[in-house]
């Protein structure tokens, strides 16, 4: 019974610094998220840039599962190649060695826990009476003091259990030589996988090696596991991902595991590497012998692993990307096409999702321009298996982008239910205003076949000037559709000028009321039915409210 307390003790204590690692993650994010997302979205081809983002953008959220995961997104709606990712992924790696750092400077060395109550003195009041801004970095704060005092419970807990028949029978096993090594692999491969974070896992790895419960070659062996455990979250992301998603995250996983089988047998010269640099600045002959030291040197391995794994893999980026295309094929050639699905949104904070969505409204802008051409068409269509597929195409298109309307809001409705800025939550109202106006587009374009459906079943037709008028308001909405995926294609919408957006629709509305109004002096020249001027008239309004939806978004849009 008192070793189940004890056993509580230290997964609560483990609980509570997870905890607090995420508060101190999305306090960050929801800080900075808008910047940090642009940021990813703008790296360069270049490996070596892409891995210096992955570092600093890793090292200030403090989680690479966050960073590894906003790639994948951002792979996975066609906003960056896999080539771009790689370099990111390896800079999250080494970004996430700084929690090692902080917890072994900060938890082992300083013991920053004494401060962190009087710092909750501070963090508390900013996160209740402060404005927003301030709050997201009082929860910042918040979460570092819970982080620190989860470490403290965890150091102070692992002592109770050493006599305990479970932590003997681990000892037991430290002693196999290279047997031990890899079990230790194994142990800190599964420990990640079970708790999902491998800043925790590591976290525990360094109070096992600071209580003596494992000698320091075994902790390495434990980080070594862990860094192939951390790629789960990335597999799992990408499970609902398309192929460049999957194979981003299968380029990951090489990546760890070349890593893993070269280090584990390298393990031993570089551990006496490492301890002879100590000794060059420690007054003991072995300070790795030295509880406080022995973590030092701990989260000095783990950055010197990922640090040289990153400098070795660097120049065969391309022959891992091969290797990822060769194990990962397509399951379909619908899973070749970039297309938004519902990454989990308990990974990161939702300021970091806007990048996907912004791309997959502009695919549907092209849709819409596509079905306007198609509508275009069929106007101007004269047989009637031409006819019938375009109808048949209209549909087809119109359900997609129902179903389009229906996935974005449900994605958006997902990750709201988390605390929004409120530059993010204006954003995904805005999103949400655009997807609803581009749905009734396709509505109106499904009306407009109706119509000339019903007009050629009852044998009626435009007259030469009817459709001169149709294909002249044609070409203004085209012109509109340009500008208006034009200003979706920027990577921010603010500033937009929508002035020309602005001409297009009065000239659209102008030629509306001109050609209604010559319907008159029209009829001395052709003999047609009224039936056939109403479902001209009908056509030419629809048409004019298209043009009012196309610039209803482009208002949307500079609407900041």
């Amino acid at each position: 019974m008192i070793f189940v307390i004890n056993l509580l003790q230290i997964t609560g204590a483990l609980a509570l610094f997870i905890f607090g690692m995420k508060v101190m993650s999305d306090g960050i994010q929801k800080a900075a998220g808008g910047q940090l997302r642009r940021t990813l979205r703008s790296v360069t081809k270049k490996p070596l840039n892409g891995l210096l983002v992955g570092l600093g953008i890793t090292g200030l959220v403090q989680s690479s599962s966050a960073t590894t995961v906003m790639t994948i997104s951002l792979v996975n709606a066609g906003l960056i190649t896999i080539m771009q990712s790689v370099g990111l992924i390896m800079g999250a790696n080494i970004g996430t060695t700084v929690t090692a750092w902080i917890v072994s400077l900060g938890g082992f060395l300083f013991k920053l826990s004494s401060v962190t109550i009087p710092a909750l003195t501070l963090a508390v009041p900013l996160y209740l009476r402060g404005g927003k801004r301030n709050k997201y970095w009082a929860e910042f704060l918040i979460g570092f003091c819970l982080l620190f005092i989860g470490l403290d419970f965890l150091k102070s807990s692992l002592p109770v259990l050493e006599n305990e028949e479970v932590f003997n029978a681990i000892k037991n096993y430290t002693a196999l030589g290279f047997g031990s090594r890899i079990l230790f692999v194994l142990v800190g491969l599964v420990l990640t996988v079970i708790v999902q974070s491998s800043s925790a896992a590591i976290t525990l790895t360094l109070a096992l090696v600071f209580n003596g419960l494992i000698p320091i070659d075994l902790g390495c062996a434990m980080i070594i596991g862990e860094n192939i455990g951390t790629t789960i979250t990335a597999e799992i992301a990408a499970l609902v991902g398309n192929v460049f998603a999957r194979r981003s995250a299968t380029v990951h996983t090489l990546f760890n595991l070349i890593g893993a089988m070269w280090m584990i047998f390298l393990l031993g010269p570089m551990l006496n590497l490492l301890e002879g640099i100590f000794t060059l600045f420690s007054p003991q002959p072995e300070p790795f012998n030295n509880a406080q030291l022995a973590t030092l040197g701990l989260a000095a391995f783990h950055s010197t692993f990922n640090v040289l794994n990153a400098a070795i893999l660097l120049p065969l980026i391309p022959y891992l990307v091969k290797a990822a295309s060769f194990l990962r094929k397509p399951r379909s050639k619908k899973d070749a096409r970039t297309r938004l699905k519902y990454l989990d949104s308990t990974i990161g904070t939702p300021e970091l999702f806007g990048a996907e969505i912004q791309s997959r409204i502009l695919e549907e802008g092209m849709n819409i321009e596509e079905m306007t051409r198609d509508t275009h068409d069929l106007i101007n269509a004269i047989e009637s298996e031409e006819q019938y597929n375009i109808h048949k195409k209209l549909k087809k298109s119109d359900k997609r982008i129902r179903d389009f309307q229906y996935r974005i809001n449900q994605f958006i409705i997902q990750i709201a239910r988390e605390e929004l800025t409120e530059t993010t939550s204006d954003s995904l109202q805005r999103y949400i205003s655009i997807v609803n106006d581009m749905t009734r587009m396709s509505n109106i374009m499904v009306s407009v076949s109706f119509e000339i459906r019903e007009k050629n079943k009852d044998k009626i037709w435009f007259t030469p000037i009817q459709r001169s008028n149709l294909n002249q308001v044609f070409d203004k909405l085209f012109e509109a559709l340009a500008i208006m995926n034009s200003s979706l294609s920027k990577k921010d919408y603010r500033g937009l000028d929508i002035s020309e957006a602005r001409k297009l629709e009065d000239s659209i509305n102008k030629l509306r009321s001109k050609f209604r109004s010559s319907i008159k002096s029209e009829s001395d020249k052709f003999d047609f039915s009224i039936e056939g001027v109403l479902i001209y008239f009908r056509v030419l309004i629809l048409l004019e409210k298209l043009g009012d939806k196309i610039f209803e978004v482009s208002a949307v849009m500079a609407d900041n």
